[in-house]
């Protein structure tokens, strides 16, 4: 019995360790889209999307760099577009815009 106990405590300790955006992978799920902020760098958006997405533009100029990538969510027919910035003499690219897009 205390052999018993023992097991599903450790399995409840195990399970509860799992992360919390443990969604499919390649993926971003809607609780990770709403944790994104702006100025956020592109570092940590990836970090908390778990994957680096697609690039759709890149654009880059006297002024600074801009960066427009893809991420999938679960559902076939939504992304999400993001906006990067990076301005002149910056090293990093920060989050400017967000937007869920729907695909025809």
């Amino acid at each position: 019995m205390k052999t018993f106990i023992a097991a599903a405590v450790l399995a409840l300790s195990v399970g509860a360790a799992a992360p919390a955006s443990a969604d499919a992978p390649s993926t971003v799920s809607h609780r990770e889209y709403g944790r994104v902020t702006f100025n956020m760098t592109k570092h940590d958006v990836e970090r908390v999307f778990d994957t680096h997405g697609g690039l759709v533009m890149h654009l880059d100029n006297k002024l600074g760099a801009r960066i427009v990538k893809v991420y999938n969510t679960p559902d076939p027919k939504v992304v999400v577009l993001v906006t990067y910035q990076r301005a002149a003499g910056s090293r990093h690219f920060v989050l400017t815009a967000k937007q869920l897009f729907n695909v025809p």
